[in-house]
């Protein structure tokens, strides 16, 4: 089997930027055209299991749209290496801010606004799209290491982008299995580089593997029950029999246990509302499901995550193809191809 590969550069024009922003459709969204500048670009080439992506821009906002097109999870892990401008990244353990040569790890199933922007070259990136069921199982929930942040300088950072840039030299000349194999190397790679680069920045060293596995099993449980009434770190020290000590510490490198769940709750309003075929139901009832009382309080907290208040982001979703690429709900290249291989 051959690599399916995908080419596009813009002519200039605004129908050109909807084009660039569709190709992500549904993963992203914006209530803002990007700018594309010269030597706006996207490739994209697709293994059976991998797919590799390159763009370019001047600038661009861009924020987590749906998770799951016509009913398919899109589970997958981004390993971004920027090669130009900057990436500045908001999700709910903070801002980070990459820059050329450094290494970001996204995950499909978290929140995240990007913010692309330049220094004084475009905005350019080099990404591997990694579903996580490729992964062995030591590496395969990597919920604590999304927005992981390796600067150009930390150990193994360089060999990672340049394991990459090497990989795209050769994407044309090899045949969608050898595509596969070699960024399955460089996938597992990039998870223990990115993994050693969290610990180094971390607050709290694990001493063993305990309190990673216990953060998985309990942000599972999480994931699970957001609209339940009663979902707390009180509930949750009940449930799993932690002290309150050892739960705050778990989630310390998230920004806390309270934080997280509220977190995890705006992220499946968020991925609802912009989910293809919301059609013209509201938006408050979803947040109230959701454990959101005060819906003022919502829009805030939803603003101040995403960028644009809920309304902004069903509207974006909805405008975000140009009319000429039909239906409003249709997925992108790069979303069709990952839901292949998924």
């Amino acid at each position: 089997m051959m690599i399916r590969s995908y080419r596009w550069k813009q002519a200039g024009d605004q129908e050109e930027a909807q084009r660039w922003l569709a190709t992500y459709h549904p993963i992203y969204v914006s209530n803002k055209i990007p700018l594309l500048g010269p030597g706006g670009s996207q490739e994209i080439w697709a293994g059976r299991i991998f797919v590799l992506s390159q763009t370019s821009c001047a600038h661009a906002e861009l924020v987590r749209g749906a998770t799951a097109v016509s009913g398919r999870a899109l589970d997958h892990f981004a390993l971004q290496v920027v090669m130009g401008g900057f990436v500045e990244m908001h999700h709910h353990g903070g801002t980070v801010t990459a820059r050329a040569g450094d290494l970001l790890l996204l995950d499909l199933q978290a929140p995240v606004r990007l913010i692309r922007g330049t220094d004084n070259g475009p905005s350019a990136d080099l990404t591997l799209w990694i579903p996580r069921a490729s992964l062995p199982a030591k590496f395969a929930d990597l919920t604590g290491r999304h927005g992981t942040l390796a600067k150009a300088a930390a150990p193994g950072a360089s060999v990672v982008s340049a394991a990459l840039q090497a990989m795209l030299a050769q994407v044309d000349l090899v045949t969608a299995a050898e595509m596969d194999e070699i960024a399955s190397g460089i996938a597992l790679l990039a998870v223990q580089i990115l993994t050693l680069a969290a610990r180094r920045t971390s607050a709290v060293e694990p001493s063993n593997s305990l309190p990673l596995d216990s953060f998985v099993i309990i942000s599972r449980y999480i994931e699970n029950h957001l609209a339940a009434k009663d979902l707390s770190a009180d509930s949750l020290v009940k449930t799993f029999g932690l002290s309150r000590t050892s739960l705050y510490r778990l989630f310390e490198p998230t920004g806390g246990v309270a934080s997280y769940i509220r977190a995890r709750r705006l992220a499946r309003v968020q991925q609802e509302i912009t989910a293809g075929g919301f059609g013209n139901r509201r938006i408050a009832p979803i947040a109230y499901r959701y454990g959101f009382r005060n819906i003022p309080a919502f829009n805030r907290a939803f603003k101040s995550t995403y960028g644009q208040t809920p309304r902004e982001a069903l509207m974006a979703t909805r405008s975000s193809l140009p009319s000429s690429a039909g239906s409003s709900h249709a997925p992108g290249k790069l979303v069709q191809w990952l839901l292949d291989i998924s």
